[in-house]
C-alpha cells in the first residue's frame, strides 16, 4: 500500500500485516494524504508522476522522504495466520498453515518494499511503533509527532503472544529461511529457543 501527502512531500509504504489499515484509516482522515494504491510498492518516482505529474528522471523523487512500518517475521506469520482464520479463509492449525501453500503467497518485508528507498522506520511491537535511526537518516519523532495523528489502540496481545506458537525449531527455522533479508535488512532478532509452554518462558532472541 502507498500512501502520500503532496503538500508535506511524504510518502508511506505499507506492508501487509503491520497495521497498514489502521495508519491508512488515520492519516487520511487528515485530510492531507492521498491512497496511491493498495499494491505492493514498484518505483516511487513513477508512483508520483502517475498520480502528480511530475516528469520522470527530474529528481522530484529526492525531495520526499519515506517512510515504512517493519514488524518480527515470526509476528507477521503469525498474524498472517490469525487473520486468515478471522475471515473463515483457513481452519488450519498455525504449523498447517506455515508449512502449507496458502502462506506460500505472503510475502516477507524485503519482497514487498522491494529496492525502494527508505529514509525512516518505525517498529510494530505489542501495538506499538518505536522509531528507528537509519544509516545515514536521522531517527523520526514518535509516530503521533511525525505525522500529527493519534492513532486508535491496537492490539496488544499479538494474539496470545505470537512466541507461544514457536514450539518447535522446525517452524522456527522456517521463519528464518523465508524472511532471510528481513533479518539482514530491517536486523531484527532472532529466536535461538523454542517456547517451553510447560516452564511459562518466552523464547528470546
Amino acid at each position: 500500500m502507498i500512501l502520500a501527502s503532496p503538500t508535506k512531500y511524504k510518502i508511506f509504504f505499507l506492508a501487509e500485516k503491520c497495521a497498514s489499515i489502521t495508519i491508512r484509516e488515520a492519516l487520511l482522515s487528515t485530510g492531507d494524504w492521498d491512497h496511491i494504491q493498495s499494491i505492493k510498492p514498484c518505483d516511487a518516482e513513477e508512483v508520483l508522476t502517475a498520480k502528480y505529474g511530475y516528469a520522470v528522471g527530474q529528481g522530484a523523487w529526492k525531495n520526499w522522504t519515506s517512510y515504512v512500518v517493519t514488524r518480527s517475521p515470526y509476528a507477521r506469520a503469525v498474524s498472517y495466520w490469525a487473520y486468515r482464520k478471522s475471515t473463515g479463509e483457513t481452519d488450519k492449525t498455525f504449523e498447517a498453515f506455515l508449512f502449507g501453500q496458502e502462506f506460500a503467497t505472503f510475502d516477507s518485508l524485503n519482497k514487498w518494499y522491494g529496492r525502494m528507498r527508505i529514509d525512516h522506520m518505525y517498529m510494530l511491537t505489542l501495538g506499538q511503533f518505536t522509531p528507528l535511526c537509519l544509516a545515514g537518516s536521522k531517527q523520526p519523532l514518535p509516530f503521533e509527532q511525525e505525522f500529527g495523528v493519534v492513532l486508535p489502540t491496537l492490539n496488544a496481545s499479538e494474539h496470545e503472544v505470537w512466541q507461544t506458537h514457536y514450539d518447535t525449531q522446525e517452524k522456527i527455522a522456517f521463519v528464518d529461511a523465508w524472511a532471510a533479508e528481513d533479518f539482514t535488512r530491517f536486523k531484527f532478532g532472532k529466536l535461538y529457543k523454542t517456547y517451553d509452554a510447560g516452564k511459562n518462558k518466552q523464547a528470546k532472541g
